[in-house]
């Protein structure tokens, strides 16, 4: 597998996002466990992004 540098990436990322149909927050189904999103995923064959934060 080649080396992308992390330039690379985030314009790769920012193409992504410009490119990507945008979604209103209101027609996002938000799972309230991992385990249901990862079903739900699996049956439409989708991904699953998990985003996580903190501010230690």
């Amino acid at each position: 597998m080649r080396n992308i540098g992390p330039s690379k990436m985030l314009a790769g990322a920012g193409v992504m996002l410009c490119l990507g149909i945008p979604a209103r927050a209101s027609e996002i189904q938000w799972a309230q466990s991992y385990d249901d999103a990862t079903k739900a995923a699996a049956e439409k064959n989708a991904l699953v992004m998990a985003d996580f934060y903190t501010d230690w």
